[in-house]
């Protein structure tokens, strides 16, 4: 091996310039598009609403639009500060509700700030003095607990006697469901699931409406 392919071993790989990159209109377009989307910040998501009526905590007795009313307290509760306990009972009526053995111990053991009385839809017809009668001994019954207590009446137009029997007692402590507007199941009167989430958030509403809670 002579002496100038040694030297040319020994000399270090010639460092190519790099080549030159035209960019074009196009390419500086994306370009500058790519960097201004990547610069943009995301818009904060916006808060959903919630109903103003407090955390509270209710109780819910009556019939079966009263389990209703508990499914739709259930959905409610994924989105608002609510918490419930429910003992409704289809069929029942005001009498089996005055004669309830323990309702008191029940109510003070879970520590409501509301009490959700739903009654009527088993007996507006028919009233009479006694109907009139059970509504305040069991007003009286409640009273003694000194929990807020709202009557939720039945979801029936054709109920307006046992409404005003109701609000006698109650006062504006009533929430009036006889033009209530939501889907209704096969028999017409009782809603369907929708129809009962939608019901509870009109409850929810008007209860913050009217500075209830």
């Amino acid at each position: 091996m002579d002496k100038v392919e040694l030297l040319r071993l020994s000399l270090p790989p010639l460092v190519q310039p790099p080549i030159p990159v035209k960019v074009t209109v196009a390419v500086k377009k994306f370009l500058d598009i790519n960097r201004t989307v990547a610069t943009i910040t995301p818009p904060p998501k916006k808060k959903i609403e919630k109903i103003e009526v407090g955390c509270e905590r209710f109780f819910v007795m009556g019939d079966s639009m009263g389990e209703g009313i508990t499914l739709g307290l259930g959905q409610m509760k994924k989105k608002y500060p609510i918490d419930f306990m429910s003992i409704a009972k289809h069929s029942t009526t005001t009498h089996y509700w005055l004669n309830y053995s323990g309702l008191e111990g029940k109510i003070l053991a879970y520590k409501p700030t509301m009490i959700l009385i739903v009654l009527g839809t088993n007996e507006y017809n028919g009233v009479g003095s006694s109907t009139k009668l059970r509504i305040l001994k069991l007003h009286n019954r409640l009273e003694k607990l000194g929990i807020k207590t709202v009557w939720i009446t039945p979801p029936v137009a054709k109920s307006t006697q046992f409404y005003e029997m109701v609000h006698d007692v109650y006062g504006e402590m009533v929430y009036d469901s006889r033009l209530l507007d939501v889907p209704r199941g096969r028999d017409h009167i009782h809603p369907t699931m929708q129809g009962y989430v939608r019901w509870t958030s009109d409850i929810l509403s008007s209860l913050s409406a009217k500075k209830i809670s």
